[in-house]
Formats: C-alpha cells, sequence, structure tokens
C-alpha cells in the first residue's frame, strides 16, 4: 500500500490518477470536491477493477484548482520469505545401537 498525500489551501475539485508507464490510466483514486487541509489517500496496487497490477513503474498525477502535479514511483513485489528466516534447522537425532 502508498500513501499519496497532499495538502489544499482552499476548497478545491481534486483529481488523482495513476498512469502506467504508457499513459494508460490504471485507478482513477479521487474525482471529488474537497475542504481546505492535509490529506491522503492509499493505493493498494490494484486497477479501477480491483485487481493487482504489476510491478513497474507508475505514475500519479494530481490535480487541484490550477495546480498540476505528476510524480514516478515503483511498484516492487518481494516473495513472502519469512518462513526462511525463522526456519530453525535441526538434524535427525542418530542413535547408537
Amino acid at each position: 500500500i502508498t500513501t499519496l498525500s497532499y495538502n489544499l489551501p482552499k476548497d478545491e475539485l481534486v483529481n488523482i490518477k495513476i498512469y502506467d508507464i504508457m499513459g494508460r490510466v490504471i485507478n482513477g483514486l479521487v474525482t471529488s470536491k474537497q475542504s481546505s487541509g492535509y490529506k491522503s489517500i492509499q493505493w493498494n496496487a490494484t486497477n479501477n477493477q480491483g485487481e493487482p497490477v504489476s510491478a513497474g513503474v507508475y505514475l500519479y498525477k494530481i490535480q487541484a484548482g490550477d495546480f498540476v502535479d505528476t510524480k514516478k514511483m515503483i511498484l516492487l513485489k518481494w516473495l513472502n520469505i519469512s518462513h526462511f528466516l525463522f526456519y530453525k534447522y535441526e538434524p535427525p537425532t542418530i542413535e547408537s545401537k
């Protein structure tokens, strides 16, 4: 999950969209009139249909009134290896006869 934060100096119509590197809209996170103040929105790395997106480079564009800004972000996906980190090897017990 990625959190995008922004501060509105006055009430504005806010649009926040996620794009892939080819410029296609992946997710329209926000399209609403918002009151002034500090805001944040979370993106859970899914598209508009709720399907997970691939690892890679994405852009997010924030528009509020006359303000427009685009930033690059990189989505990394890691294997869950925690079970290897806490695994303790215990050799079999060999009994002599």
